[in-house]
């Protein structure tokens, strides 16, 4: 118990939050304590709503009071199970302690994977606006300053005339290939038209690139030879090049969409300032204006998807007219048609199964992450192994002591039975004697009453018995009862402080209303 409490506290200090000074176990926290940390802890987990001061006024019980209120409302909030009220902030158990403990130890690990969360989106948009600038979509100013080979090849430690020439070339093959970025027409519709069109423009860029290499040779009077003579390492690379196109056009293709994303984020920022900062409108013309084009838009989708529900209902009965016609014409197909589509059914099963552990895998791992590593896993192998054994050596004891318990009772049972057996044989004997005289009599009235003695002296061994086994019962709850209980001397002192307040109050209520009325 005293490990867990100490990871409790360790996973709150962990999340951000300052344990106050002397609290080494949870066992150790006082109001003013426990109140310190659930007070940082909901600023943790909810830095817009959280107002809770970080310490108890001293000064004040009814401040106390309601902000302890307050702060088990808060805690209600979050989704605590169970009872929850000021009493288990001001006067708490060790028990209350615990649970409190462990519920924002919970809640703050949610925020911790929240931020993990966003931190990976923040990461991937980093990415992704630096894959922008790297391919091309940027203006290209700095591209003669570079220092490496543009596509890539072979850079030798003392380039050539010809390996200079080859990169001027490069730098024009990329200046005859300007992809288009946002602002230039519509963009949108040229960058998702397709690949062969920017496979196109970078084949138009090579060969204006070759015809001027032509040109250039012709001026000095040297003869002109073909790229595949010219260039030996754009020759060797082909295939380099080739998957670096495919690799350039995807990239850009996506981060074409990434900058629309962004620019409409953008448009949305500035409609919003400018609405903020307009004096002339009020802020419902705005709203109406808004709920308007909701409407508007709203009409549209409705009317988009009734002409895809028209278009999806032709589709099907042609799907259908073909299948039949399948069928008919050609059964084997359609016996093969009908296992493809169990297969994709079997398919798509299997992709969401794969989609969902995946999912489970990550929130898994997140978690194994946020576990506290102050301890390795040898060693709680070892106290489980210990608390294992000690739990079969108490199923040992258990089985000893119930067996004898067994043989204890079947060996009273069968004294039992002797004994009425041995009475009944002494009472018939006695009784007999006791019809011919005096003495008979005696010796059968002392039997009877030995016999009656000692069932009741057993019968108080019984009650006894019963009567120690309910003390210990009530010992056990009396102790926990104890270790629940609150402090009754600390509640009359806060109850008279809670009077005294209440008269001041009212005194100056009475004065105020004096005042107000002369």
């Amino acid at each position: 118990m005293e490990e867990s409490q100490d990871i409790l506290l360790n996973s709150i200090a962990d999340a951000g939050v300052k344990i106050p000074t002397g609290v080494s176990s949870v066992k150790d926290l006082t109001p003013a304590t426990l109140f310190s940390i659930s007070s940082q802890s909901l600023h943790l987990i909810d830095r817009q709503n959280s107002s809770f001061p970080a310490s108890l006024p001293d000064n004040s019980v009814s401040g106390r009071l309601n902000l302890c209120s307050d702060l088990a409302s808060a805690f209600k909030t979050l989704g605590f199970v169970g009872d929850i009220s000021l009493h288990k902030f001001l006067y708490p158990s060790e028990e209350d302690l615990y649970e409190l403990v462990r519920f924002l130890v919970g809640r703050l690990s949610d925020v911790e994977a929240q931020k993990d969360a966003v931190g990976e989106s923040k990461r991937c948009l980093k990415i992704a606006e630096e894959n922008v600038e790297d391919t091309g979509l940027l203006p290209r100013k700095e591209l003669s300053g570079r220092q490496g080979d543009p596509l890539m090849m072979t850079q030798t430690s003392e380039p050539s005339k010809q390996s200079d020439f080859i990169l001027n070339k490069m730098e024009e093959f990329y200046n005859g290939v300007d992809i288009p970025i946002e602002g230039r027409g519509d963009s949108s519709k040229e960058t998702s038209s397709s690949e062969q069109d920017v496979l196109d423009l970078v084949e138009e860029g090579v060969r204006r690139s070759s015809l001027r290499d032509n040109e250039h040779n012709f001026e000095y009077g040297q003869p002109s030879t073909s790229p595949r003579v010219h260039f030996p390492q754009m020759n060797c690379n082909k295939e380099t090049l080739q998957g670096q196109k495919e690799m350039l056009v995807e990239k850009s293709v996506s981060s074409s969409v990434e900058l629309e994303e962004l620019q409409e984020k953008l448009d949305l920022l500035k409609a919003a300032m400018e609405m903020a900062s307009d004096a002339r409108h009020p802020s419902d013309f705005y709203v109406n204006k808004l709920n308007d084009q909701v409407e508007v838009k709203r009409g549209k989708i409705v009317e988009m998807e009734s002409h895809w529900n028209d278009k999806w209902k032709a589709l099907e009965q042609k799907k259908d007219s073909l299948v039949e016609k399948l069928r008919a014409t050609e059964p084997e197909a359609y016996v093969k048609y009908k296992k493809v589509e169990e297969i994709e059914l079997k398919l798509e099963f299997i992709l969401a199964e794969k989609k969902r552990r995946e999912d489970e895998l990550v929130v898994l791992s997140a978690k194994a992450e946020k576990q506290p590593k102050s301890e390795r896993r040898r060693t709680y192998i070892q106290r489980i192994e210990e608390i294992t054994k000690n739990s079969r050596k108490q199923d040992v004891d258990i089985e000893r002591i119930l067996k004898e318990t067994r043989e204890l009772q079947l060996e009273s049972n069968s004294v039992q039975e002797r004994l009425n057996r041995i009475h009944a044989v002494v009472d018939e004997t006695v009784f007999r004697e006791a019809k011919k005289d005096q003495v008979g009599r005696q010796a059968y009235r002392i039997l009877t009453s030995i016999h009656d003695s000692f069932e009741q002296i057993a019968e108080n061994l019984l009650a006894t018995d019963r009567a120690r086994r309910e003390v210990a019962d009530y010992e056990g709850k009396l102790a926990t009862m104890t270790s629940r209980s609150v402090d009754i001397d600390k509640l009359k002192a806060d109850l008279e402080i809670i009077r005294r307040e209440n008269d001041l109050l009212e005194k100056n209520l009475s004065k105020d209303s004096s005042q107000s009325v002369g």
